[in-house]
């Protein structure tokens, strides 16, 4: 936990430039707007939904055993089909979201300082911890979702802009790690 003792304040720093930077992306900036869209008959939805308990539906459904079934496979395979989820009630307030998005900030952060404190010296140059710490912030922040088009047809747009995104959060974060690197 020496990295900690160490690296405590660009650990913060960065989680705190991530944050803000994330409040900007989602809020101001263009490429997140449209990304999600109403459905056709979305009361007729709302309806079909109304009682279910929160969680995560497929439709149809399907799962190992169901698959077997050649009438359920074409159901699945011919469409529609999608994922639908459904939020608790009451939603988490926005202030508990944005608490909670800073915890995992934090988390990340520590993560990479965990990584740089291991691989890098004292003293490595701002070049040096900029290029780990990039990279690994970068990874974090991005690259997990991609499975998400694979398995779960996610739009390559939204994932574009998870990458994008993270793109700056990676960099944000190195820039914090890098100006104060021990």
């Amino acid at each position: 936990m020496e990295f900690l003792t160490d690296l405590w304040l660009p650990i913060l720093v960065a989680s705190v430039l991530v944050f803000i930077a994330s409040a900007v992306i989602w809020m101001a900036m263009p490429h997140r707007r449209k990304e999600f869209q109403k459905l056709p008959n979305e009361q007729g939805a709302i309806d079909a939904i109304a009682g279910a308990p929160a969680g995560q539906y497929m439709a149809p459904y399907c799962d190992h055993s169901s698959m077997k079934d050649p009438e359920q496979r074409t159901r699945y395979m011919e469409g529609p089909a999608g994922l639908i989820v459904v939020f608790p009630h009451p939603r988490r307030s926005m202030g508990l979201c944005m608490a909670l998005s800073f915890v995992v900030y934090l988390i990340i952060s520590s993560v990479v300082a965990y990584i740089a404190r291991h691989a890098l010296v004292d003293g490595a140059s701002y070049l040096r911890v900029f290029q780990l710490v990039g990279a690994t912030a970068f990874a974090a922040y991005s690259l997990g979702g991609i499975s998400n088009v694979i398995w779960f047809q996610k739009p390559y747009k939204m994932i574009i802009n998870d990458i994008i995104d993270g793109l700056v959060y990676g960099l944000l974060t190195a820039g914090a790690f890098a100006s104060m690197w021990p």
